[in-house]
């Protein structure tokens, strides 16, 4: 339900889009608010007439909450306090996509299809994947602290200045973790995995690059992709005028190489913005377009 947010996609610019998705359909004002009214609707259905709308409510708020909390374990930002502030909170402790949490829980949900209404199994199957699945879910919330001691270590051994830092694990898995720290207008990333034996970890400098950005920061995309980013970005230059990189979603050889990978989530500002091509009126709006995963590049 939460999810259903998507369907204003079309009717949105990619920009825009960052700040609707996980808005205040994945706030906790939401899952209050909503629980008893489609509840309520829940329980007017005829073929539903035997349940009141208590326990539809409570099946409601459970369904969103949940849902909720799962999003929140990601790092793609939450809005959980919606509409009183667009914090997007994140514990990052799980990638959006991890076939250790859903494979286990879907195929508990796939057995129960092929049982018996009131046969034992069937609820049995549904709670060892159910709880494989969530316990998979809370230990990466363990890994993710110790993670963090490795890495703070780290900063502290090659005398790094940090102001501010983050780890996420790396795409589908919560074993291999990618680690963002800010200093001095520079990035530095670093990969490990909670299987090395050794924890001496190997830094990429990217540079921010946060003057060529400055002279756009009030137009609102800027703002958006900015908060959006949470200041894990790189700003480049580009033909068609500026390149910007969110860093958090890492590069397409996930920082294992020092070549110039692709980054994997980009934005472009247009060359008539960047060219003044634009009317007086317009100038100070400039427009962004994501750029196409697959691409890698403009």
């Amino acid at each position: 339900m939460p999810d259903l947010d998507i369907l204003a996609n079309p009717f949105l610019t990619e920009v825009q889009e960052l700040i609707a998705h996980r808005g205040i359909t994945h706030s906790i004002f939401f899952c209050i608010v909503a629980s008893p009214i489609f509840g309520w609707l829940l329980s007017k259905l005829k073929w539903n007439r035997d349940v009141g709308w208590k326990s539809w409510s409570w099946l409601v708020f459970w369904c969103i909450s949940t849902h909720i909390f799962i999003d929140l374990c990601t790092g793609y930002g939450t809005q959980i306090f919606q509409p009183f502030n667009n914090y997007p909170a994140s514990l990052n402790s799980i990638f959006i996509i991890d076939p250790f949490y859903t494979v286990p829980l879907m195929l508990g949900i796939g057995c129960t299809l092929f049982l018996e209404r009131n046969s034992s199994k069937r609820q049995l199957v549904n709670y060892i994947g159910l709880g494989v699945s969530s316990l998979y879910l809370l230990a990466g919330l363990g890994i993710k602290l110790h993670v963090n001691s490795v890495f703070e270590a780290n900063f502290d051994r090659k005398d790094i200045a940090v102001e501010r830092y983050m780890t996420t694990p790396a795409p589908l898995t919560s074993f291999l973790w990618v680690g963002y720290a800010e200093s001095n207008d520079t990035i530095y990333a670093g990969l490990y995995s909670v299987f090395d034996d050794d924890q001496d970890l190997q830094f990429v400098e990217v540079p921010k690059n946060t003057h060529l950005i400055y002279p756009y920061k009030d137009d609102l995309p800027t703002q958006r992709t900015l908060w959006f980013s949470r200041g894990y970005y790189t700003v480049e230059r580009h033909p068609d005028g500026l390149k910007f990189t969110d860093l958090r979603f890492g590069r397409s050889d996930l920082w294992l190489t020092d070549s110039d990978a692709p980054y994997t989530w980009n934005f472009c500002s247009s060359s008539a913005r960047m060219k003044n091509k634009l009317p007086d009126s317009a100038r100070s709006i400039p427009r962004l377009m994501l750029v196409p995963i697959s691409s890698g590049s403009f």
